[in-house]
């Protein structure tokens, strides 16, 4: 399976469009491979750009028949030679406080902190390293995977847009587009909605 989403990069003047590679892990045990140890980023610029244009199932399976010795030399096969401590029981507890923070509609990464005690900083760092997201970034996923959740539920957009933390409908519906690859309109329409 493969997700595509977008990611706010300054540097890149814009979001960047990130494609994830969801494999069972039988495939990576079949060709030797291990999962990463926890969730992160794994730059593959040279592999990615590799990637780009495949259209079909077909081509997606060619491609990774190809990559799969780079993939060898990025996952190892012994993944107890860099698997990291587990996280901290301090880490465990500043996760489960910012996953409880966010269902409870604290919408910003300043409040987000502020509710959970800590500095943004600590926050950064802890979500970066353990989550794999930025503080930001992991909080405007989780509203508009909330965002979606409520169209389907049969919100109106607008409406959704507001309770989302959006500035407007217009701003929704440019970050439902870059992080989904469809509009709201799109998601209703397939839902047989709109």
């Amino acid at each position: 399976m493969v997700h595509t989403g977008a990611l706010s990069a300054p540097q890149y003047r814009g979001a960047v469009l990130v494609g994830m590679l969801c494999v069972p892990t039988d495939w990576l045990v079949h060709e030797g491979l291990q999962a990463p140890p926890r969730s992160g980023v794994v730059r593959m610029p040279r592999l990615a750009e590799s990637a780009r244009g495949l259209a079909t199932t077909a081509e997606v399976q060619a491609w990774l028949r190809r990559v799969v010795p780079a993939l060898r030399r990025r996952l190892p096969a012994d993944p107890s030679a860099v698997e990291p401590a587990p996280p901290s029981a301090a880490v465990r507890a500043l996760i489960e406080r910012v996953q409880e923070a966010v269902v409870g509609d604290d919408l910003s990464v300043a409040d987000l902190a502020r509710r959970c005690g800590v500095s943004r900083e600590r926050i950064h760092r802890v979500l970066t390293a353990w989550v794999g997201m930025a503080p930001g970034d992991y909080l405007r996923a989780v509203r508009l995977h909330r965002a979606r959740q409520m169209l389907l539920a049969g919100e109106p957009s607008a409406a959704v847009a507001a309770e989302c933390g959006f500035a407007d409908q217009a701003h929704f519906t440019r970050w439902f587009r870059r992080s989904f690859g469809y509009t709201p309109g799109d998601l209703l329409q397939a839902a047989g909605r709109g």
